[in-house]
Parts: structure tokens; C-alpha cells; sequence
């Protein structure tokens, strides 16, 4: 009865609106005009590598094709196995979440350093760091909520296509501060999307190459600007002592030229005295 009270108090000046679907669902994601395609059409462009240019449109297939990536129509995103139909098959992703998947999935590949298959920039001071974006900036980049966006990695990492390994640092109050996620490709990704192992061995010794060398061009920049920098002090500390000694002298001088000429005063009391006596 306070179910049937509630309905009764709700119904008087109530206007319930009809809802209209042009088509797709009500969400605003249209099945047969998926957002994904877009987007990995605009980072395939911009990989930096083929191998990369390679992977990224192939990922665009999981799309009309699941069974690409098979092990995420079997495991939700809460690591839970799917219900099976009643014909003992296992339930399909929604298409929405394969859109989803496909963009961050895609995403991923074009940020992945190769050298340790991570999703990130390795800084050159630091080959054991790595610099990141964070979920907040993926959904931002990718036009996506960040709950959506959270959900398509824990699906790729329940299906065991990627590692997640958080990050925080300790701030001066003693209190944690998180840092964006350690996010690691798996090989067996790249097996799926038609890339060989030599291939990727190629790509990857390739990149590193690439990558030192940009560092020892950046470390003797660095250590030229700091000879630089070195030398001008240093010619900078002689000017300026040089123009002390310049003015010691020069004040020498003007002693040395006042004292070669009396006081008047001095003067004018000698003569004073000498009148006396």
C-alpha cells in the first residue's frame, strides 16, 4: 500500500512526456554510427610508428567483430564470468561498450612506448620513469565519461589484455598523493591484431634507439648550456673585478692629484703667520 500511496500522490499534475528514439539508444550512442571510428582514424594518423598504425586499425575490426578480442564478451568488468543464454553461449557486450572499448583501447596503443610496452612517455633522466595521463584527461581527450572510461579498462584488464599497476608518492605532510596509473600492454595483444614477434622485436629495439639517441643529444645540450653558463660567470666575476680594480685606481688618482695641490686654507694660514712674526 505505500507503493500504490506514492503512485497515487505522484499522479496529480503529473505530465509524463513520451520518450522518442530516432534510432540507437537512448544514450546517444547509434549503432550503425559509432564514435569510434573518428577517433582511431585521427591516431592512426598520428602514430609513430606503423607497427602502432597497424595495431590501431585493427582494433577498429572488434567493433563488427567481438571475437577479435574474445575473452572480454566472457569476463565483466568486475572480473565475473558473463550468464550464459539459454543455448549455453555467452552473452555479447553491448555495443556502446564495444565503442568504448575500441577508443581507449586504441588510445592506449598510440601513447605505448614500446621499449617496456607501457601507455606513457619514458622521461629521458629517468628510463624507470614514466609520464602518463590520467583517467580524467583520457575521457577528456577521448569525449568520454570517466566512468565509462574506467569500466573499458577494467575490462581489458579482466580479460587479461592489459595490467593496471597504481602509483602514489609520499607528500611532506606524510600523507599519499596518486599518481596516474602503470598501464602495460601485453605481447599476446599484438599476436591478436596480426603483428609478428619480430616485427614488434624490430619496433621495439627501433624506438630505444631512437630514444637514447635523443637523450645523448639532449644531455650534451644540457652540458654545453652548463659550460656556457660556466663561462660566462667566470668571465662575468673578472669583469667585475676588473672594473673594481678600475675604480681603485682611478680613485688613487684623484687622491694622488688632490694632495699635489694645498688647501687654500692652509695656505691662507701660513701666510697669516708669517705676516706676525
Amino acid at each position: 500500500m505505500g507503493a500504490e500511496g506514492h503512485i497515487e500522490q505522484l499522479q496529480p499534475g503529473s505530465q509524463r512526456l513520451p520518450r522518442f528514439n530516432p534510432g540507437g539508444n537512448f544514450c546517444g550512442h547509434a549503432p550503425d554510427m559509432p564514435a569510434f571510428r573518428t577517433t582511431i582514424k585521427k591516431l592512426a594518423a598520428e602514430a609513430s610508428h606503423p607497427l602502432l598504425r597497424r595495431a590501431i586499425l585493427s582494433i577498429g575490426e572488434y567493433y563488427q567483430h567481438p571475437a577479435l578480442l574474445k575473452s572480454i564478451d566472457r569476463i565483466l568488468a568486475s572480473g565475473e564470468y558473463r550468464k550464459k543464454r539459454k543455448d549455453g553461449k555467452h552473452r555479447k557486450t553491448r555495443s556502446e561498450r564495444r565503442d568504448a572499448i575500441a577508443m581507449v583501447f586504441a588510445y592506449s596503443l598510440s601513447e605505448v612506448n614500446l621499449m617496456k610496452c607501457q601507455v606513457g612517455k619514458i622521461p629521458y633522466s629517468d628510463f624507470s620513469g614514466l609520464l602518463a595521463d590520467t583517467y580524467d584527461t583520457i575521457a577528456d581527450k577521448l569525449g568520454l565519461s570517466l566512468i565509462r572510461v574506467r569500466r573499458a579498462f577494467q575490462h581489458l584488464k579482466n580479460a587479461g589484455y592489459i595490467s593496471i599497476t597504481p602509483r602514489r608518492i609520499r607528500q611532506n605532510d606524510g600523507s599519499y598523493k596518486s599518481l596516474s596509473a602503470v598501464i602495460r600492454i601485453q605481447e599476446c595483444v599484438f599476436s591478436l591484431l596480426g603483428i609478428s614477434k619480430e616485427w614488434l622485436e624490430r619496433a621495439r629495439q627501433h624506438q630505444y634507439n631512437k630514444w637514447k639517441s635523443e637523450r645523448n643529444k639532449r644531455f650534451a645540450k644540457s652540458v654545453r648550456k652548463q659550460s656556457e653558463r660556466a663561462r660566462a660567470e667566470t668571465m662575468a666575476d673578472y669583469l667585475f673585478h676588473r672594473s673594481q680594480l678600475e675604480e681603485n685606481d682611478l680613485l688613487k688618482d684623484i687622491l694622488e692629484t688632490v694632495s699635489r695641490f694645498p688647501d687654500k686654507s692652509r695656505r691662507w694660514k701660513e701666510k697669516r703667520k708669517g705676516t706676525r712674526q
